[in-house]
This record gives structure tokens, C-alpha cells and sequence, in this order.
């Protein structure tokens, strides 16, 4: 495990490290990395062995402000010809999806922007995702809808726009106890009938679903 979370680490992220051999958890969270054109190296793509990646506001420390103090901008910078960094777009998220050990990816308040690609392929061992407090656009992708995330999916306080699979038996993202996070987005439309099922659920704020008398679900004191 390499952990540099909670530091005023700055500059971007070194393409080596995801080279590291064994390498299976990295966590970069509460940082000052740079979050300009690229988040994270295209190396992180070749990182075969990785389990968990935890980055949330790596780029957005609540004590970034500090690094306006010279003197504390000089105890925390890390020289930028340490670094490698890479030019690639958030784009290159796409690839962390699919690696082959890949469990859980947490990069929640990272400034990622752009849309999440319907034809995205999931590893079977990704588990736990979180993307929320982002600026993430688009529909969100059937098979997130439709894959049973045992711990959660986390894609709240987006600007996701667009309808919920609504096909019986079709929305399974909150089966089996897991935690499932939609809210604050510009979602619309009906409510699948699973949402009354499931047992963590935080899908209504923030959004424009059809909860009438027309809805083949209606707004319930239960669900949250």
C-alpha cells in the first residue's frame, strides 16, 4: 500500500507510480495535486494488480488554502521535475473501470468533467465506486443500472441528466444491501419499481423524477 493521503502534496502525479511492481492500493486523498488537463498518468491503465484506488479530494484539501502562505507553500511543494506529468484528459478514467483486479475506485470531489461512455466495460470485481461532488455530464451508462454494486455507487452531486432503466428487474444497483447515491444531479422521469426495495438509497434531492399519480411509482414517506 502507498499512502500519501492528508498532506500539501502539489504538482501532478508521478507517471512511475503506478509502475511500481505489486503495486495494490494507492491513496492520495485530501492533497493539492494539480487538477488541471489530467488527474491521473495514463500509466495507472497498465496497473494490473491494483485493488483499491482512494483519491477524494486529492486535488482540493480543505487546507490547500495554507499553501497561499509562502512559507508554508515551501515546506509543501514537491519540485515538478520529480514528476512525470501526463497531458491526458479524465477520459483516461475509462480504463479504471475495466482493471482485471480492480475493487474499489473513490475519486469523489477531483473536479472530473465530461461524460461517463455508454459503452463502458466493468470488471466483475469492481465493487465500490464513488464519483460524487464532481462535474460529471450525460446519462448514466445501463450497465451501472444494472450491475449489483455489493458495497455502492456513489454518483451524487453530479450534473447527470436523464432516465432511469425502468424495465422490469432491470435496475439492480441496490441489491443485496448495497448503498446506492444519485442525488443532487438533473435526473428525470419515472422511478424504477426496485427503488422500493432496496435498503440504502439516496436518489430524490436534487432531482426532477415524475412522482404524480401517472408514475408507476409514487413519492413514498419511505423512500429517501
Amino acid at each position: 500500500m502507498l499512502d500519501v493521503s492528508n498532506n500539501l502534496l502539489t504538482g501532478t502525479i508521478p507517471s512511475t507510480l503506478f509502475q511500481l511492481p505489486l503495486l495494490q492500493a494507492v491513496i492520495l486523498s485530501n492533497n493539492c495535486f494539480d487538477q488541471g488537463s489530467s488527474i491521473l498518468p495514463s500509466t495507472v491503465c497498465n496497473a494490473s494488480e491494483l485493488i483499491s484506488l482512494s483519491g477524494d479530494g486529492m486535488g482540493s484539501s480543505t487546507q490547500c488554502a495554507r499553501l497561499n502562505d509562502p512559507t508554508q507553500r515551501a515546506m509543501a511543494i514537491i519540485h515538478t521535475s520529480l514528476f512525470e506529468g501526463s497531458k491526458n484528459k479524465p477520459e483516461l478514467l475509462d480504463c479504471l473501470f475495466s482493471l482485471p483486479n480492480i475493487r474499489s475506485i473513490h475519486m469523489a470531489g477531483c473536479g472530473l468533467t465530461g461524460k461517463l461512455p455508454s459503452n463502458l466495460s466493468l470488471t466483475a470485481t469492481l465493487t465500490d465506486l464513488v464519483l460524487s461532488h464532481n462535474q460529471l455530464t450525460g446519462t448514466i451508462p445501463l450497465i451501472f443500472q444494472r450491475k449489483s454494486w455489493e458495497v455502492q455507487l456513489d454518483l451524487g452531486y453530479n450534473k447527470l441528466t436523464g432516465l432511469l432503466d425502468t424495465a422490469p428487474g432491470q435496475f439492480i444497483a441496490a441489491d443485496n444491501g448495497s448503498s446506492v447515491y444519485l442525488e443532487n444531479n438533473l435526473l428525470s422521469g419515472d422511478l424504477p419499481e426496485k427503488v422500493l426495495s432496496a435498503q440504502h438509497l439516496s436518489i430524490l434531492d436534487g432531482n426532477i423524477f415524475n412522482c404524480d399519480s401517472s408514475s408507476p411509482v409514487k413519492r413514498r414517506k419511505t423512500l429517501p
